[in-house]
């Protein structure tokens, strides 16, 4: 019998793009993506860290350690933090993918994944590397690498990512999101897997997704003890996902 992933099982990194195009609803819905993936890898107890780009990467310090303990309080200034700097600066993606492989390098897991969120091409790059040779090397080095593209028309990530997804309805990232924790966390399907994970952690993460999707954030995230009392609520399953290519 196959078993629920442990915190040593997997490692994620989330890269988020935050150049000036992301601006409005782009961005806010990148926040809201962020925000469903911390919940989700805390909930699980998976250690994941957080990398945003504009300019160059913004590591000083990171939005998110491998390693660090998440309070409700300190997922909330995470958010402040991305809000504060989100929609400005060009776009150093190169940059940004080189750094996080590197770092995901250092970590030991038994699969470790990178989600790349951004809504276009890059314009600035340090790396001496194109794009196609950091994926190289991220394959070399056994590290995933998932393209997210936000928003229609955006060809570059399907182009330039051997996995990706793409999302033309920017409102829909949060569950697209939730779909990729789902599928390589799980190794499969969320709609075709055995009967026997039962009803309980990725039925969460979809409530997660659909509550996220219609979440204020210009308000403080709620308590721990009002996260715990609202698990058992929220909206169905979303069902018709699409696969990542």
């Amino acid at each position: 019998r196959r078993r629920l992933p442990t915190k040593r099982d997997y490692k994620f990194t989330l890269v988020i793009d935050e150049s000036g195009s992301m601006d409005g609803e782009r961005g806010e819905n990148a926040i809201k993506g962020l925000l469903l993936f911390m919940e989700t890898l805390d909930y699980l107890g998976i250690d994941f860290n957080i990398i945003g780009f504009s300019d160059a990467v913004n590591k000083e310090p990171l939005h998110k350690e491998f390693g660090e303990k998440l309070t409700a309080w300190r997922k909330e200034e995470i958010i402040d933090e991305v809000t504060r700097v989100m929609a400005n600066g060009c776009t150093a993606d190169a940059d940004a993918l080189k750094f996080a492989i590197d770092e995901m390098k250092k970590q030991v897991g038994d699969r470790r994944i990178i989600i790349m969120l951004t809504d276009g091409e890059g314009n600035i790059n340090n790396a001496c590397l194109t794009i196609e040779e950091i994926l190289r090397e991220a394959e070399e080095g056994y590290v995933e690498v998932i393209g997210v593209g936000i928003g229609g028309g955006i060809s570059y990530v399907e182009k330039t990512y051997p996995y990706y997804v793409q999302v033309p309805n920017i409102e829909e990232v949060p569950l697209k999101i939730a779909t990729i924790l789902e599928e390589r966390i799980l190794g499969e399907k969320f709609e075709d897997r055995p009967v026997y994970f039962g009803l309980t952690q990725f039925e969460l993460i979809r409530q997660k997704a659909n509550s996220t999707q219609a979440r204020d954030l210009k308000g403080p995230l709620a308590s721990e003890a009002d996260e715990k009392g609202k698990k058992e609520t929220g909206s169905s399953p979303v069902d018709n996902q699409e696969a990542i290519h």
